[in-house]
């Protein structure tokens, strides 16, 4: 009966990594659609960009992987059901439950592979996204402000820094603002 069970939790786990992996697919065009604005308005590098895509990951594997099992799942029984293994399993002596076994085994797999997402791969993805965002950020200012002397982003805005320190501080700032 083992043979049988690991034979139909294969037959399982297959559609689940193949739907996992085209819904992410699908998520990531999106978020990179959606981040392509970095590089186009702010000028920054495309290994940003990837940074950030591969920063976004875990969050959109949350929201996949239970739409992939739903998926998987239906697609695997179905499957199984039509080549008449799952008949041929219970003609064998397969009870119901040996039956319904690889499918509850794959949804504690993914129960758990979920629950470490969520608990230490999504929080730390984000604060090293937060930061890397906020660097970019503090880089571009960086960038437009020249030291010692007058930088003149708009007509009514003036702009003079003495120096940028190592760590991107801004030292001997004066702003004169007459909108």
């Amino acid at each position: 009966m083992q043979h049988l069970q690991r034979y139909m939790f294969v037959q399982l786990l297959g559609p689940l990594l193949i739907a996992c992996f085209a819904l992410a697919v699908l998520a990531l065009l999106t978020q990179t659609l959606s981040s392509l604005s970095l590089i186009i308005e702010d000028g920054e590098t495309f290994f940003l960009l990837m940074r950030i895509v591969v920063l976004t990951l875990p969050q959109l594997l949350a929201l996949v992987l239970p739409v992939a099992l739903f998926i998987a799942v239906i697609h695997g029984l179905q499957r199984l059901h039509s080549d008449s293994e799952l008949v041929v399993a219970g003609a064998s002596g397969l009870s119901r439950w040996g039956t319904l076994s690889p499918v509850l085994r794959l949804a504690a797999g993914v129960m758990v592979v979920q629950l470490a997402i969520g608990l230490w791969l999504q929080p730390m993805s984000h604060r090293e996204m937060r930061r890397t965002l906020h660097q970019a950020r503090v880089e571009m200012v960086a960038s437009l402000i020249k030291p010692g002397s007058f930088t003149h982003p708009s007509d009514d805005l003036t702009i003079f820094v003495r120096s940028v320190g190592a760590d991107g501080r801004l030292e001997e700032l004066m702003i004169e603002d007459r909108r």
